[in-house]
C-alpha cells in the first residue's frame, strides 16, 4: 500500500477523516421477534410538554426491553404543532397497553387530554 496503489486506503490510515473506516470482522446476533408488534405516536399538546418528558423519563427508568418510546416535536394531524410519543411494543396490545399505562394515562388528572393516538397492533 503506497500513495499510488490502494490510495484511498493508504490515506484513511494517515488519517483519512471522522468518516472512515475499515471493517475486519462484523458479527451479528439475531433476537426472537414476536409475531406482533404494538405502535404507533401518541399525539399532545404542546402545553403538556413538561408533563410528557417528567412521564417519560420516568417510565425509561423502569421499562422492559420489550418497549421502547422516542419523543418528537411536529405537526400533529389538524397541523399544529405537538408533542408525540412513537411508542413500540414487541409483543401483543394487552401487554403494550400495561407496559405503556403511566403514558397513555398522561392528563387524566387534569383533564387535558392528547390529541389522538394512533397505536396499533400489527404483524411483522
Amino acid at each position: 500500500m503506497n500513495a499510488t496503489t490502494n490510495e484511498d486506503l493508504f490515506w484513511g490510515v494517515r488519517g483519512g477523516g471522522g468518516n472512515f473506516g475499515v471493517v475486519t470482522k462484523f458479527v451479528l446476533k439475531l433476537h426472537p421477534q414476536p409475531r406482533m408488534v404494538f405502535a404507533g405516536p401518541l399525539i399532545f399538546p404542546p402545553p403538556m410538554l413538561g408533563r410528557v418528558v417528567s412521564i417519560l423519563e420516568e417510565w425509561l427508568s423502569t421499562a422492559t426491553p420489550l418497549a421502547n418510546a422516542m419523543l418528537a416535536f411536529a405537526r400533529g394531524p389538524d397541523e399544529s404543532p405537538a408533542v408525540i410519543v412513537v411508542i413500540v411494543y414487541h409483543g401483543g396490545e394487552e401487554e403494550g397497553k400495561k407496559a405503556f399505562k403511566p403514558i397513555f394515562d398522561l392528563g387524566e388528572d387534569t383533564g387535558v387530554k392528547r390529541v389522538c393516538s394512533l397505536v396499533v397492533n400489527a404483524p411483522l
